[in-house]
């Protein structure tokens, strides 16, 4: 009988306070996908500037000004940079923000963030001009992208690792960009890039074609994705549609590569489906985009299997009649 009042009792704490607690809820998630987003933005930088410093020892700890710093344990670390003159105290900081510690002091974030910044910049400007810098100019990170930016952004490239795990191993073939899906015609001023008949007017994915049809390759392609997964582009709905027509497109090109070489192994229906999603690729919704690039990655998976097969099995053959040619022989 205790045992069921108490039960009674617990449930009836928890309703009471259900709705307090799904907003801590909701508001300690908030603060981990805001803690994630920055890791990932974060991690190919931190990692960059820390092996610098430490093969350069060049970095001047005393040029940081504490003033601009209001976060007691970004404070603490800047102190002991100062006096121990390494980047041992900056890397614990790092690590805390790894473990998610104080995730919802703003502060503490911001103020690493900061300090990062002026690391970046020391190091900037203390190597050779000949020397590309580190990341300075590529650590943008956006305080105003929203939570639900974050976890689509995670889903998108959920959705993307299995393509573009593909797409990897054919980033050197050569690609048709004389015509077909790869066509190019360039606007007044290059403002806009018409490939096929889908306009591209983002900056990054523009330098994405230009170097496609310098390089006749895909490599420029997996470098923005690779941008897009470590969410440098996160909140950007330019970006990421035109990114991912982008990629359709380069697949498309790959299939119908493939399709001029075995003519046998696509069927009518299946080009007319892909080109379908190509005339109406400015129409559809990014998880449709998603499912074309699903499709054609699949189907060129598909093909390649066949033709590892058929080509094993034709030496198989060859070797079964160079076999039995020499038992003939030596009887």
């Amino acid at each position: 009988m205790r045992k069921l009042l108490f039960m009674a009792i617990l449930l009836y704490t928890g309703s009471v306070s259900s709705s307090n607690s799904d907003l801590s809820i909701n508001s300690l998630t908030d603060s981990v996908d805001h803690r994630f987003y920055l890791i990932r933005r974060l991690e190919k930088t931190v990692s960059l500037i820390t092996t610098e410093a430490n093969l350069k020892k060049r970095l001047c700890y005393s040029k940081i000004p504490a003033g601009l710093f209001v976060n007691k344990h970004v404070k603490h670390a800047l102190e002991t940079m100062k006096r121990e003159k390494n980047m041992s105290a900056f890397k614990k900081v790092w690590h805390d923000i790894l473990a998610y510690r104080f995730i919802d002091d703003q502060t503490f974030s911001s103020d690493f963030v900061r300090l990062m910044l002026f690391i970046c910049y020391d190091i900037s400007s203390d190597l050779c001009k000949n020397t590309p810098t580190t990341t300075y100019h590529e650590l943008e990170i956006k305080e105003e992208v929203s939570v639900n930016d974050i976890r689509h952004a995670f889903y998108v490239i959920q959705r993307l690792r299995k393509p573009v795990k593909h797409l990897q191993t054919k980033a050197l073939d050569q690609l048709n960009v004389s015509d077909g899906p790869l066509s190019i015609k360039r606007h007044e001023h290059n403002a806009e890039i018409l490939v096929g008949n889908v306009t591209f007017t983002h900056h990054r994915i523009k330098e994405c074609i230009n170097h496609i049809y310098t390089s006749k390759n895909s490599t420029s392609l997996l470098e923005a994705i690779q941008e897009y997964t470590l969410y440098k582009h996160t909140g950007d709905s330019v970006f990421l549609r035109e990114l991912l027509t982008l990629t359709y497109l380069v697949y498309k090109c790959l299939l119908l590569d493939m399709f001029s070489d075995q003519p046998e192994s696509i069927t009518m229906h299946e080009l007319h489906v892909l080109q379908e999603i190509r005339d109406a690729i400015h129409t559809l919704e990014i998880d449709q985009i998603i499912d074309g690039i699903d499709l054609a990655a699949n189907k060129i998976s598909i093909l390649e299997s066949v033709a590892k097969n058929r080509h094993t099995t034709f030496f198989l053959h060859i070797k079964t009649i160079a076999q039995s040619l020499l038992s003939f022989v030596w009887g």
